[in-house]
């Protein structure tokens, strides 16, 4: 909420759901983003879809690996939630299965500044 004059204005920070076990991952891209969104995160995929069953993000994060059914459920759920969600899937080296339309990917490491880009963020 904010205060204008003598109102008391909602304010509507964007949301961004993180998920992946990596301590330090989930530290640096918290502490980039908090700024510009209201950051959540999850350790585990089962962590990840209780939050996506209750919540509404504008953006979602994901890192598992090879656990691609996972991966393709939590992504539904977080459409199913908003359709307009941005869904950024952090990969390792050459995927083999082919990359999904509506998706982005970003392989690690990668810069946090190719992070911001793809959020749409620019150099926060």
């Amino acid at each position: 909420m904010s205060i204008q004059g003598d109102e008391t204005v909602p304010t509507s920070r964007r949301s961004l759901l993180v998920i992946d076990a990596d301590p330090l991952l989930r530290w640096s891209i918290v502490t980039h983003f908090r700024k510009a969104f209201d950051v959540q995160v999850a350790k585990t995929l089962d962590e990840g879809r209780g939050l996506l069953e209750r919540h509404r993000f504008d953006a979602v994060i994901l890192s598992y690996g090879s656990r691609h059914n996972a991966i393709r459920e939590l992504e539904a759920l977080a459409k199913l939630q908003n359709e307009e969600v941005t869904i950024v899937r952090l990969v390792t080296g050459v995927e083999d299965e082919p990359r999904e339309p509506g998706i982005m990917y970003l392989e690690k490491p990668f810069e946090l500044a190719s992070l911001s880009h793809a959020l749409g963020t620019g150099n926060t």
